[in-house]
């Protein structure tokens, strides 16, 4: 079972969670033989979730990478919306509260990242009301921060080239593919510490960290990367490294494969049985 950080109940609809659990779910990851966790966070959350560490095995989330070959054209993003030769900051991802959008809208009031325009691509209407409301309470010109909706496909590809900064400043996130996808386009990234995919970051030195909710520490780390190109370039080859030799849909599928053959080399019988079934 991969419960990807659904396990404990936070953030919204925590009610219906709890009725989920209570009458249909609740017993279910610990009747698993294996509960696949993608990140240290994750880990940790199966523990407080009371399932046997022996039980658990830590296997990332994978990427496409063939999905990033090629990539777009360098500046198509930017001809499309019109935003010239400013530096871009980007977000790609939900808008709910923990992803900390409001944040990092904030962290542009009073034009204290100068000409930059931040560009925010994602979905949830609540997410988005609060986010716009930060927006018309930083004094800054709207053409500083462009909403764009939900992107897909190659548009969102063309984003993560165009963009100088990526931010993903969320909070309680077991994983969270967006920075990997941001470092395989080419882009810096800024990610919350308390996330999976930050302490990956950490480990590869592909990236710099944020505290959840710390706007001026946001607003420096940005500055850092707008500023030092070359040290900006040297985090992204670092992360394009670790993405290709950890993170690749190959190697991932790999370590399911191995965990599930141990499972049923332990459960022999009844995976026979089971084969039978369904050829039956």
């Amino acid at each position: 079972m991969t419960a990807n950080g659904t396990l404990l109940r936070h953030e919204r609809k925590v009610g219906i969670k709890w009725v989920w659990d209570l009458l249909v779910a609740g017993g279910i990851p610990r009747g698993a033989a294996r509960c696949v966790a993608v990140s240290g966070a994750d880990v940790a959350q199966h523990h407080r979730a009371a399932i046997p560490a022996d039980r658990v095995v830590r296997i990332p989330n994978g990427l496409d990478l063939g999905e990033f070959d090629p990539l777009p054209t360098r500046g198509s993003f930017r001809a499309c919306r019109g935003l010239g030769t400013r530096p871009i900051v980007a977000y790609l991802g939900q808008l709910s509260p923990r992803k900390g959008v409001a944040h990092l809208v904030t962290a542009f009031a009073d034009g204290a990242l100068g000409e930059a325009v931040l560009v925010i691509g994602g979905n949830d209407m609540g997410g988005l009301a609060a986010a716009k409301a930060a927006a018309a309470g930083t004094g800054r010109d709207p053409g500083s921060i462009v909403f764009t909706g939900v992107l897909e496909g190659a548009e969102r590809l063309a984003l993560l080239a165009d963009a100088d900064v990526l931010v993903y400043p969320s909070t309680d996130e077991i994983f969270g593919l967006v920075p990997f996808e941001g470092l395989l386009c080419g882009t810096p990234v800024v990610v919350g510490d308390d996330c999976g995919c930050g302490e990956l970051i950490a480990e590869a030195g592909a990236g710099l960290l944020v505290r959840h909710g710390d706007v001026e520490g946001l607003r420096a780390r940005i500055r850092t990367l707008l500023a030092d190109r070359v040290a900006a370039r040297a985090m992204v080859a670092r992360g394009r490294r670790y993405v290709v030799d950890h993170l690749g849909f190959d190697r991932v599928a790999a370590q399911h494969l191995a965990l599930y053959q141990q499972v049923l080399g332990q459960h022999a019988p009844q995976a026979e049985t089971h084969s039978k079934e369904v050829y039956r």
